[in-house]
């Protein structure tokens, strides 16, 4: 039960780095369209504070359920060690 949940928390670990390498991608292929519109500084401008906001809901995500889980994972030692 407990090397269970902690394969099923390195998968979730691994899709959300591989949501930021996407989001990476997305925005420097964003900027490369963005550079070649001579008018588009307020539709870049805004574009980077979009992203920042994102960033930064995703990082406030990770921070409150990183302790959560570490949590869940003893809780859950404790039990898988008193049936073993």
């Amino acid at each position: 039960m407990v090397a269970r949940s902690l394969y099923n928390q390195k998968l979730v670990l691994n899709k959300i780095n591989s949501l930021k390498m996407s989001s990476s991608t997305l925005l420097d292929n964003t900027v490369e369209v963005l550079k070649g519109n001579e008018s588009s500084g307020d539709t870049l401008k805004a574009a980077f504070d979009n992203a920042l906001k994102t960033l930064n809901a995703v990082d406030f995500q990770n921070k409150k359920s990183i302790p959560e889980n570490k949590e869940k994972i003893i809780e859950l030692k404790k039990i898988g060690d008193t049936y073993e």
